[in-house]
């Protein structure tokens, strides 16, 4: 028997709920990081997130109520270390080097112990480092020359809403962690319910994909950078390949799942490959943000998660409701 006696509309709405505060939060985290900082607000919210990720079989003991809650905080606090960080890449990262660093700053962590190295090793920007050389000191301000770097904040709302190249990343966002969200949650159901393999081998071939998505991210951000630096391809055409590929190909992939759901070991293929595939976003329009407008990445960052966790919130919940009638 289940140890959590919840209905399939229950479980998306606990799976969508770490979604429902992430809405809204990213715009104001983006605004508040460009004008303040984002050192403390990042490093915060990554302890705040890995603190409440431990209590999370606490709060699923004490109820289903309190487990939600502690999920929308949890939304939030992890809404504070993702749009911070732009703020970050924005004064630290070379142009040519973007797609490499961001995309292993995005690949993963370890929670509460990085939390405590952050804040005494991260720095707002290179010229406020102790501890690198002048010479890489030089190189990072030298390269971002170009860029502006007024301290002055007023966010240009209007030309915002007129840039069809921001409008293309909002509905990207949205559309790649949909499918995100809907593989996350329930591949673990799939794999015990549809194939119906038990309960220990749902648990390892669940996370098969997501492991394997790991050093995609990585290994695409390095492609990417390899791309620009030998000047392959320009920059905007990495960024569509990278989009495109990691869009279409999953897409393929998923619809031939219920024609393979006999073979076992060519499904939970089929889901490692689109994880794969998939994370070639993180080197396409997920990182576009930071070559479109850098001055203001955190808050465009904020608008793009804002889209992402809608999909979030939206996606799993009314999969569990279709499930469930």
């Amino acid at each position: 028997a289940p140890v959590y006696d919840w209905t399939p509309e229950i479980q998306g709405i606990i799976l969508s709920s770490i979604n429902y505060g992430s809405i809204l939060a990213p715009i104001p985290v983006g605004y508040v990081a460009g004008i303040f900082g984002s050192k403390y607000m990042a490093g915060a919210g990554l302890l705040i997130s890995s603190v409440l990720t431990l209590f999370s079989p606490l709060a699923a003991d004490a109820g289903v109520t309190l487990l939600i809650v502690l999920r929308v905080v949890q939304g939030i606090a992890q809404v504070m270390v993702s749009t911070s960080q732009y703020s970050i890449w924005a004064k630290w990262a070379p142009p040519l080097e973007r797609s490499q660093l961001i995309t292993i700053a995005q690949s993963g962590g370890i929670g509460c112990a990085f939390s405590f190295l952050w804040f005494p090793l991260i720095y707002d920007e290179p010229r406020n480092h102790p501890f690198i050389s002048i010479g890489e000191k030089e190189y990072i301000i030298t390269s971002l020359v170009q860029q502006a770097h007024s301290r002055s904040w007023s966010v240009p709302i209007k030309a915002m809403v007129k840039s069809l190249p921001l409008w293309a990343i909002l509905v990207s966002s949205f559309c790649v962690y949909w499918r995100y969200h809907i593989i996350m949650s329930y591949t673990p159901m799939y794999i015990n319910t549809v194939l119906q393999a038990n309960f220990k081998t749902s648990g390892i071939l669940s996370a098969l994909p997501f492991v394997f998505s790991f050093p995609s991210i990585i290994l695409g951000g390095q492609l990417a950078g390899f791309l620009l630096s030998r000047k392959i391809l320009r920059l905007v055409m990495i960024r569509k390949l990278f989009t495109t590929t990691g869009v279409l190909i999953p897409v393929g992939l998923l619809l031939c799942l219920p024609w393979v759901r006999s073979s076992h070991s060519t499904s939970v293929a089929l889901l490692v490959l689109t994880c794969v595939f998939g994370s070639f976003c993180e080197a396409g329009v997920l990182i576009n943000i930071m070559d479109i407008a850098p001055r203001y990445s955190a808050f465009l960052k904020g608008l793009s998660q804002a889209a992402s966790f809608l999909a979030g919130a939206i996606a799993p919940t009314i999969s569990g409701y279709l499930m469930n009638q």
